[in-house]
């Protein structure tokens, strides 16, 4: 039987077809090859921006941006995007270093549906406000294996967060650490966002003495889970874990064998407050070296739960449950 292909009203024979069809075939995979990019190795100082890009960050690279007003991100993943960290990946393994020096910069940010995935991250930053990292607009983040410091001050009262999630969004951060050294410095916040934290030890220090700085934050209905890892608090008027319903009802924090420590004047290890926010704590333990933090724990409304196992000193738990 003869087949006929027509392109317009110009016959064309059936091996002719067949290489046409091969040539659009072989035109999208180069279309497809050439959206997935590689990032690195070695040092880059500007930053990466990603409209709708699938792209892999190697290991041994190192993404250093300067002081850049209005944009000083290493990379900032947008409308789409997708990036994936791979510290194994490439000819030279090894850590892949996002470090940030610009006001308000953010190190990672993810918007706008885009995800970041991956493992083997050290991400440091130093200007003021300036997030390690920091999503919105239905971005996503899943790591592992990622250490992030940040030393800024606090910028128009926003400080210089470890990791902050606005809106619904998620980010699960496991076998990692935070640390941060500025002013208002949360080591967590999520303003509405969901959080998950496996085997994360978080550490706040501020040098502030009329700023507080909140190791783990939960407000604006935000929802945070932690199993394991720890929370250090060495701040004025510090609070290792925190849930205000505030501004919107119903922020939760649920931690599972985390041990928290609180240091400084009028802290606190955990503290619920306002609009059916709550703490529920089980297993783990809540310390303070004596003559730092004048007060332990603090529930308003019932909002705080202690469960068993829970390691805490009998007369810390009565004087905190009677305030």
């Amino acid at each position: 039987m003869a087949f006929r292909y027509l392109t317009g009203f110009r016959r064309i024979k059936p091996g002719h077809a067949f290489r046409l069809n091969a040539i659009a075939v072989a035109t999208q995979l180069l279309a497809v090859a050439h959206a997935q990019t590689t990032i690195g190795p070695g040092t880059i100082t500007t930053s990466q921006i990603l409209n709708g890009q699938t792209v892999t960050v190697v290991g041994g690279t190192s993404i250093n941006v300067p002081n850049v007003p209005n944009n000083g991100w290493a990379i900032l993943a947008r409308e789409g995007s997708h990036v994936t960290f791979d510290s194994t990946a490439g000819p030279a393994a090894g850590p892949i270093q996002l470090i940030g020096n610009t006001a308000l910069g953010h190190a990672l940010q993810v918007q706008q549906e885009s995800s970041a995935q991956g493992s083997g991250l050290e991400i440091t930053t130093n200007g003021p406000g300036e997030y390690g990292i920091e999503l919105h607009q239905n971005g996503s983040v899943n790591l592992s294996n990622t250490n992030i410091t940040t030393n800024g001050a606090a910028s128009g009262g926003i400080g210089a967060y470890g990791l902050g999630v606005s809106d619904t969004l998620s980010a699960t951060l496991s076998n990692s650490s935070i640390t941060t050294r500025g002013d208002v410095g949360n080591g967590v916040i999520s303003f509405g966002g969901i959080i998950t934290l496996i085997n994360v030890p978080v550490r706040t220090e501020s040098s502030s003495t009329t700023l507080s700085a909140y190791g783990v934050n939960a407000q604006s209905g935000g929802q945070i889970t932690m199993n394991g890892g720890s929370v250090l608090t060495n701040s004025y008027s510090g609070v290792g874990l925190r849930a205000s319903g505030s501004s919107a009802p119903n922020s939760a924090i649920v931690a599972t064998d985390v041990a928290v420590e609180t240091h400084g004047n009028t802290g606190y290890g955990v503290l619920a407050l306002a609009g059916g926010a709550r703490v529920d704590m089980t297993g783990g333990s809540i310390t303070r070296p004596a003559s730092t933090a004048t007060a332990l724990m603090r529930a308003m409304a019932r909002s705080l739960t202690l469960r068993a196992a829970a390691s805490i000193p009998p007369a810390i738990v009565r004087s905190a449950l009677s305030r």
